[in-house]
């Protein structure tokens, strides 16, 4: 039977423990006990019926423990184990703790300190202990955080914790654990510091602003002077030092500082960063000006003037040339400098800068910007004229005269080709070049260029325009545009020493090719057609010692062959008399018949006329007769009315052409009514005549007697253009009723009178009356009969 002595069955490493092994029955002889731990023998120890075993427990003891015993007679015999006893080792580490924040904890702050262990037996608690003061605190659990809600400075100092169980009806407890500190501070932040203005102007106002943000108020600034005795305090978390009239013992570099108190406890920002200021006398900068501008001719005057805007005066001005040996000082705020007769050593660029003395300090203004004038020989870009036209033929003389308008004489011109080896130059400001027999290296554009000699330096004029001529051995006539049926010639030469040659002239796209002898030869094509028209060179053979060569191709000719149409003409009669022809147009009456008479000069044969109406968008052909045609309408209607026009359209060598429309005949249909009869020559009446004649049949229309009334007027004049020939007579005469008003027979008679001295070509002829006689009158194209019809 196994037993234990010691009073626990739970223990802590390093205590005793002691068991009790006895056999069931008194033996009298000795036996071997054996103790084992979990089965394993760990100790025999030899006694007469009982024995004890003592240990020092570690974690390895920890297990099942039981006996046995064992003896030698005449055989080896062992006894039956003994039940088994429990011995629990409780081992428990030391706990680990942590602070947050670490450290430094600001004032008032949460802190949280946290204890935890690794250990098996769960269900004990934790002790949160202060070193060296008042605080001490339990909390259950294998990990735990004990929180100082707002800390104060009872709080500092070291903390360590302890972890206690129960096993076995048994109290343990951990090691102590590491400790962790903790400092309560106040936490001031550095403040800020602004200064304003930046640039300080001596006995100008200055202030230094400090600032900081934190949440301990109540405290104050002090603004200190880091190399001065300066220092000043004032209360607040935002506060401003003023300076107001800064003096040159003010500059320097300045700092501020926070100070406050907090549970009896004196506390100090940081040291703000610093700024720094030097009392100045600022001078803007200076503004300068050049007369004249940029380019200054050589001997001319140059003035350079200064000027700033301060209220420190009583300063200079000095001018300094920026690469020269030009100095010069003048006192004002505004000066003028002036250089009298410039020459090459005084171009550049110039700057000047105003100096004056301020309370025994000398200050300087910023330098002006710069002036820059160059010294200049001025040449204006030279002439230059062609003696021939743009086509040269081949051999032909040509002078090239430049010429320019300069005060500098003594130079020379040079005349370049633009894409060529010809240079040549001449002596005088107008010079001509001549090339005495051009060929075709010479074709091209020519300019030229005069250069003198100023003072040692060299000068050149711009490029004159450019000149240019082309060297052919064609030409055409006419030139460009040839009218079909028309004649062309084309004109081949070459100067040669080897005569006895031809030329053959060819179409560059057509079938056209003809070969003349001759070393200058015309070709031509009596009457051109469409076919005709394109390019055309030409190109000379001839034979030398039996051998034949070819000039290169001509440069070429181009004509396009044209149909140039006249405007035709147009016009409007009424067979029965039933017509009105006044300033706005030509009236005809409803229901009557009318024609419209389109005609053209004579050009090409046949052809046709096109009549349209504006109005109605009708449009009528007919072809042409005797290069003329009459459109007949039976029954003038309302759909007459309106613009029209006539073209004239031909067909030539199968292309078809058309001439411009003719000038627009503005056609107005009346409605039946009492109206005057009036018919009028070819040649028109001068607009004051005839609108004094038409006034008598306006008065007319509100007649209440409707018996016919007859006014005859005849023109007495030369009859033709210019002609002599039967002089008519000027006749005025009415019938039937009175006239109310024997104005309106003044007014005709009058209109009549004031056509007395002038040449018609044709009689005028007004008949007012049932029977109005017709009169025939003769144009360029044809006949055509005129009536104007009132009643």
């Amino acid at each position: 039977m196994l037993t234990l002595t010691s009073s626990h069955s739970a223990v802590s490493p390093g205590e005793a423990v002691q068991f009790r092994c006895v056999s069931p029955n008194p033996t009298c002889i000795s036996v071997d006990f054996h103790l084992y731990r979990n089965g394993e023998s760990i100790k025999s120890q030899t006694a007469e019926s009982l024995t004890t075993f003592d240990l020092t427990v570690d974690s390895s003891h920890q297990g099942q423990y039981s006996c046995d015993y064992s003896y030698q007679r005449s055989s080896s015999s062992t006894s039956s184990r003994s039940s088994s006893i429990d011995i629990t080792v409780v081992t428990l580490p030391a706990p680990s703790i942590s602070l947050r924040p670490t450290n430094k904890v600001t004032w008032g702050q949460k802190v949280d300190i946290t204890c935890s262990v690794q250990t098996q037996f769960t269900g004990g608690s934790f002790t949160l202990i202060q070193n060296s003061g008042s605080f001490r605190e339990t909390k259950s659990g294998t990990s735990v955080t004990f929180s100082l809600p707002k800390v104060d400075f009872v709080h500092e100092g070291s903390y360590y914790c302890q972890y206690q169980t129960r096993v076995s009806n048994r109290d343990f407890s951990s090691p102590h654990s590491s400790s962790v500190r903790l400092t309560v501070v106040v936490t001031v932040p550095a403040p800020s510091i602004s200064l304003s203005p930046n640039i300080v102007i001596w006995g100008g106002k200055v202030d230094i602003a400090c600032s900081v943000e934190t949440q301990f108020t109540g405290g104050s600034f002090t603004l200190i002077q880091n190399s001065g005795s300066f220092r000043e305090t004032k209360s607040g978390t935002s506060v401003t030092f003023t300076l107001p009239k800064v003096d040159f013992v003010h500059e320097g570099s300045y700092y501020c500082q926070y100070q406050t108190r907090v549970s009896s406890r004196d506390f100090s920002s940081p040291q703000s960063t610093s700024v720094r200021f030097s009392v100045v006398v600022t001078l803007p900068a200076p503004s300068i000006s050049l007369s004249p501008t940029k380019e200054v001719t050589w001997g001319e005057k140059v003035n350079i003037t200064c000027s700033v805007e301060t209220q420190f005066t009583g300063g200079s001005f000095t001018l300094i040339q920026n690469s020269g040996s030009f100095r010069e000082t003048k006192s004002g705020t505004s000066v003028t400098f002036s250089l009298p007769e410039v020459d090459f050593v005084h171009e550049g660029s110039y700057y000047c800068q105003y100096q004056t003395r301020v309370s025994s300090r000398d200050f300087s203004s910023p330098q002006s910007s710069s002036v820059h004038f160059c010294v200049v020989v001025t040449l204006p870009a030279p002439s230059i004229s062609l003696s021939s036209t743009k086509e040269v033929t081949w051999g032909q003389k040509v002078d090239i005269t430049c010429s320019v308008e300069t005060q500098f004489t003594g130079g020379s011109f040079t005349l370049i080709q633009n894409s060529g080896s010809f240079r040549e130059t001449k002596s005088g400001t107008s010079v001509a070049f001549s090339l005495p027999k051009v060929d075709f290296v010479h074709e091209g554009s020519y300019y030229c260029q005069y250069q003198t000699r100023v003072s040692s330096r060299d000068f050149n004029s711009p490029q004159s325009s450019s000149v240019h001529f082309s060297v052919v051995g064609i030409s055409l006539s006419p030139t460009k545009e040839v009218t079909w049926g028309e004649k062309v010639n084309i004109t081949c030469s070459v100067e040669t020493q080897f005569t006895g040659g031809s030329f053959t002239l060819i179409q560059n796209s057509g079938s056209f090719r003809e070969t003349k002898s001759g070393t200058s030869v015309a070709f031509s094509l009596p009457k051109v057609d469409f076919v005709h028209e394109g390019s055309y060179y030409c190109q000379y053979q001839t034979r030398v010692s039996s051998r034949d060569f070819s000039s290169p191709q001509s440069s070429s000719v181009h004509f396009s062959v044209v149909v140039n149409l006249l405007q035709p003409n147009i016009s409007l009669i009424a067979p029965d008399g039933w017509f009105h022809w006044w300033l706005q147009g030509s009236q005809v009456m409803s229901g009557h018949s009318f024609s419209i008479i389109c005609s053209t000069k004579p050009q090409y044969p046949g052809g046709s006329f096109q009549l349209e109406f504006s109005g109605s968008n009708i449009t009528r052909t007919q072809s042409a007769v005797n290069h003329s045609t009459t459109f007949f309408f039976p029954e003038a209607d309302f759909i007459h009315q309106g613009n029209s026009s006539c073209v004239y359209e031909v067909t030539v060598s199968s292309r078809t052409f058309s001439s411009p429309a003719t000038e627009l005949l503005v056609v107005t249909v009346k409605g039946a009514k009492n109206t005057y009869k009036f018919t009028r020559g070819r040649n028109e009446m001068d607009d004051e005549v005839y609108k004094n004649v038409e006034t008598v049949f306006h008065q007319r229309e509100d007649s209440v007697d409707f018996s016919d009334t007859y006014i005859n007027v005849g023109a007495e004049g030369n009859v033709g253009n210019d002609h002599e020939g039967a002089k008519a007579t000027c006749v005025i005469t009415y019938t039937g009723n009175e006239m109310d008003d024997k104005d309106v027979y003044e007014n005709a008679e009058d209109a009549v009178h004031q056509r007395e001295d002038l040449k018609f070509s044709d009689d005028i002829y007004i008949n007012t009356g049932a029977d109005a006689k017709k009169m025939a009158v003769d144009n360029d194209y044809e006949e055509e009969q005129i009536y104007a019809n009132m009643n």
